[in-house]
């Protein structure tokens, strides 16, 4: 068995670039996120309309994969950096200025369309600039911009919001994203090579790659349940250690991304994906009886290990199941996976809470996962066989 080695040669200076501009527009993403529950109960929201405000983002950034994915491969992706970051930033100032929870939703929608071809993008734009034998190990190092603003960022907006409201904390975000999109301005992409501009199936959705697309879909839609109710579960519980979650979360993901992404770059993805699954389910039991911040914080880990680790792994397997001209196509396959399973669960999610309660919730949020680590393990058999 040889030692095991993390590739190094990926830091271009344009995988630079969107790194440091990653990490700069995910703290101010992440300032704001843990607050939408929060803002969306003060302006008189209840738990299906939280839901409702929640997965309407993913909705809007589903209904746009059509245009934005064959986007991302025709045209000027620097010019497309700039338009949808510098929009992601005018939708933080609107939240600030929102009067009821219906602006809310409002701009909740033009940012679903902004930031979801945004990210689809940035994930293109970094896939291809790293090498291909070393793909996940480099996905994996892109996401790791985020975890610097994970740590700190909630913590920070949190603390902001009790001193200043959450409408400031809304206008440090859209500061931190408007300086993200000018990094832009620093990018090359003048030699990437552009398709004409066509809206089918192929140029849209990576078919090749529908099996790990599905799974995505439905870890995601397990997931939604986690990022639209844990803060008002925990609030409800009376559970310290809110903040602390976050950062723990952030450190984790310091040591498991890169490790998971090594690891399955050399003994193969599927492989390293199944011991993740399992931990999401862990990860979900954990949290639906949570009563001390011990067990919060064990939650944490657990959502390190598993629902972050196998979203990674999963889009540097489509990607890879991708051509290299198709960048756009597999981007937008993986978060049509991402925003589908977010938009539904959503929706679901939120009557679920209604009628049976968080906890509760939490609980069956596991089933998508077991189904998901069949279709993974059926999957896995079928491409031994094709290969023998």
């Amino acid at each position: 068995m040889g030692t095991l080695k993390i590739n190094t040669k990926i830091w271009t200076r344009n995988f630079s670039l969107l790194f440091v501009s990653h990490m700069l527009s995910s703290a101010g993403v992440y300032m704001v996120n843990t607050l939408l529950p929060l803002y969306s109960r003060s302006l008189g929201a209840t738990d299906t309309l939280i839901g409702i405000v929640s997965s309407t983002f993913y909705m809007v950034a589903l209904a746009s994969r059509p245009l934005s994915g064959p986007a991302i491969d025709a045209f000027n992706k620097k010019v497309l950096f700039l338009i949808l970051t510098f929009g992601n930033a005018l939708c933080m100032f609107g939240y600030s200025t929102a009067a009821s929870i219906g602006w809310v939703i409002f701009f909740r929608m033009l940012h679903g369309i902004t930031y979801g071809s945004q990210a689809a993008l940035c994930l293109a734009m970094a896939s291809g600039s790293i090498p291909k034998e070393s793909l996940s190990s480099g996905v994996a190092t892109y996401t790791l911009s985020n975890v610097l603003p994970q740590a700190l960022a909630p913590g920070i907006g949190l603390s902001l919001s009790e001193k200043y409201g959450f409408r400031f904390v809304y206008l440090v975000s859209a500061v931190l994203i408007a300086a993200a999109a000018c990094m832009g301005f620093l990018m090359d992409y003048s030699d990437h090579t552009r398709k004409p501009f066509h809206i089918n199936l192929r140029s849209i959705f990576a078919v090749e790659a529908v099996v790990p697309v599905l799974i995505l879909f439905l870890v995601t839609f397990a997931s939604s349940a986690n990022s639209s109710f844990l803060v008002l579960h925990i609030n409800d519980r009376g559970v310290e250690g809110l903040n602390y979650y976050y950062t723990i979360s952030a450190i984790c993901l310091v040591m498991f991304r890169p490790l998971t992404g090594a690891l399955s770059d050399k003994y193969g993805t599927q492989k390293i994906l199944l011991p993740c699954l399992l931990i999401f389910i862990a990860f979900f039991l954990v949290l639906s009886s949570v009563n001390s911040r011990w067990e919060l914080w064990l939650c944490a880990v657990l959502s390190a290990a598993g629902f972050s680790s196998a979203h990674t792994l999963l889009q540097s397997i489509i990607m890879r199941m991708t051509p290299p001209e198709r960048r756009g196509a597999a981007s937008s396959s993986s978060y049509i996976g991402y925003d589908g399973g977010t938009f539904i669960g959503g929706i679901i999610n939120g009557k679920i809470a209604e009628k049976i309660g968080y906890a509760n919730l939490f609980r069956i949020s596991a089933i998508p996962v077991l189904l998901a680590i069949v279709i993974l393990l059926l999957w896995t058999s079928a491409e031994k066989q094709k290969n023998k």
